[in-house]
């Protein structure tokens, strides 16, 4: 099976359901072909859209998971629609319970102190036999002794959680030392989750696409960042409505 493309904003998002995606990074696990994945959501494509910098860095991924409804939306209204929606955290599930069946080894970067280790922890009580060889918080000052540790400590798996741009910007700049890591993957707040720090919407507010708004409600600073992404759908829709007014100076001649 192919992976499907779609251009949105310049970003070339994979459309492939989360199976999938599961499957290739279980063939780099096996084949030793680095992959990277990255999960755009809305805001991430608002600020590609006004940076061809932002734009290259995502782009500089293998793989690239939409996640949010936010990211659907403004794919339906640009006629390129996606069908499928992918959250990294649950991206991130399935590669840890990934890494336990097939016996890798995996290394949590990310969240602030004591966070990182609390994730572990629950982690191994819900899969005893996972692997994690190696974790660390994501606030550092000496970023070169974060590279060695992970270095180091040799995982099949990197779950990289600091944050976009900087989680993104951390991976593109080391990926050349980090060519013996079989899969890496940007997953934002999924360390927060794991280690209970924030709770994840039900899963029936998940199901009607509402996690935004549940996330808001917990967290309302993140309001503004929801406000500055909508411009992303405004430019959307306005190539929609301009095609719609071409198509119909077309065809009237």
């Amino acid at each position: 099976m192919l992976k499907k493309y779609v251009n949105l904003f310049g970003i070339c998002i994979d459309d492939i359901p989360i199976s999938r995606a599961v499957g290739l990074a279980r063939a780099s696990l096996h084949s030793g072909e680095q992959r990277i994945f990255f999960t755009p959501n809305l805001e991430m494509l608002e600020a590609a859209r006004k940076s061809d910098e932002i734009k290259a860095l995502l782009n500089s991924a293998s793989i690239l998971l939409p996640d949010g409804v936010g990211v659907i939306l403004s794919s339906r209204l640009s006629n390129t629609p996606i069908a499928n929606k992918i959250a990294g955290i649950d991206f991130g599930e399935e590669l840890i319970d990934l890494a336990e069946r097939e016996k890798k080894t995996v290394f949590l970067l990310g969240g602030r102190a004591g966070v990182a280790k609390k994730a572990a922890k629950n982690l191994l009580k819900k899969h005893p036999n996972l692997k994690i060889c190696g974790i660390h918080n994501g606030y550092f000052e000496n970023e070169d002794e974060v590279v060695f540790k992970i270095q180091k400590s040799e995982p099949d798996i990197l779950i990289v959680c600091m944050g976009f741009p900087r989680q993104e910007q951390f991976v593109s700049n080391h990926k050349d030392q980090f060519s013996n890591i079989k899969v890496t993957a940007c997953l934002g707040g999924a360390l927060d989750v794991w280690s209970g720090k924030k709770k994840r919407a039900p899963a029936f507010i998940r199901a009607a696409n509402l996690e935004w708004a549940w996330r808001t409600l917990l967290e309302p600073k993140r309001a503004l960042r929801l406000v500055k992404s909508l411009p992303a759908l405004a430019f959307a829709l306005e190539n929609k409505f301009q095609k719609l007014v071409n198509n119909k100076s077309i065809n009237a001649k």
